[in-house]
């Protein structure tokens, strides 16, 4: 029953963050009309960040400490690389379609989970993954008279689907880290390593702000904080390719936002697309997963 409750418990989180992550898209949406750089952008995102944690720190209302300090310094590269590709790909190429391709990351999650975790895959997270990744495939793809791989996988595309990639390793490093480390030190790690990767490329640049831009990038700040915690405590109490499928509801929020706010394409693949997510989500939250041995565990 306490195993329900906490998978329930990380559940609710991962929703909560991916509604919060649709703001954060928003907002980068808006910086980049605003004439803000994703590197800038990116920037912003960490230092507020690391702002927000070091104000709860001296206030008493939690403890920094660090333990697990290499793993936590992967997640913060792999991490920190993911988010300034995300933030150049929904600038790029749209909220909707920039977030949907930037969220094929449960597969290498759950792949890289298999392997390092020693979690395996059940027939409903497999079945889950295969209908929501398909899902994506068609929420991405042009309302053309074929599926044409060149006209969905441009090269902002493509950068899109590697920085999946590396959300798929800094996913399966936050499940690992959090037999060591809490929520606040995982996310400080991707915070101030970000800062520092995103700070050569801000520095070359030559920029001036008004009220409306800052405010874009503080809303960016402290939205991305709060999601980010949302969803690195989900992970917490739920596998994660469960939990990386719950947060595949993220592009579906985004698309819908794209199309309502920034008047994005909206076709009938895009619509069974998103109705396959969403199925797939639910199928996941309402049965139980058994689990099957699909690959050979390899030992730590």
């Amino acid at each position: 029953m306490a195993r329900e409750d906490n998978q329930n418990k990380g559940a609710v989180l991962i929703i909560s963050a991916c509604i919060v992550f649709c703001s954060t898209g928003i907002l980068i949406k808006m910086g980049h009309q605003a004439g803000i750089s994703p590197a800038m952008m990116a920037f912003g995102r960490f230092i507020v960040g690391l702002l927000l944690l070091l104000t709860g720190s001296f206030a008493g209302f939690f403890r920094l400490r660090f333990n697990d300090k290499w793993r936590l310094f992967g997640r913060g590269f792999f991490g920190g690389i993911a988010i300034f590709i995300a933030f150049l790909s929904i600038s790029r190429i749209g909220l909707g379609k920039g977030t949907i391709l930037m969220f094929t990351y449960p597969i290498y999650a759950a792949v890289f989970s298999s392997i390092f975790l020693k979690e395996r895959f059940g027939v409903i997270s497999i079945t889950g993954i295969i209908v929501a990744m398909f899902g994506v495939f068609l929420m991405a793809a042009e309302d053309t008279q074929g599926i044409k791989l060149k006209e969905v996988f441009g090269p902002y595309e493509l950068a899109a689907v590697f920085g999946a990639v590396l959300s798929g390793a800094a996913v399966t490093l936050i499940r690992k880290l959090h037999d060591t480390d809490d929520s606040y030190a995982i996310y400080f790690s991707q915070c101030f390593i970000g800062l520092w990767m995103m700070a050569i490329p801000v520095w070359l640049q030559s920029f001036s702000f008004g009220a409306s831009q800052i405010g874009i990038l503080l809303g960016i700040g402290v939205s991305a904080t709060g999601g980010q915690l949302l969803m690195t405590q989900g992970f917490k109490y739920v596998p994660v390719r469960t939990g990386s499928l719950l947060a595949m509801l993220d592009p579906v929020f985004a698309y819908s936002a794209g199309i309502l706010l920034f008047g994005e394409s909206l076709n009938l693949r895009a619509m069974i697309g998103t109705g396959l997510v969403l199925s797939a989500c639910v199928i996941v939250l309402a049965l139980r997963d058994r689990p099957v041995r699909i690959a050979r565990q390899i030992p730590e």
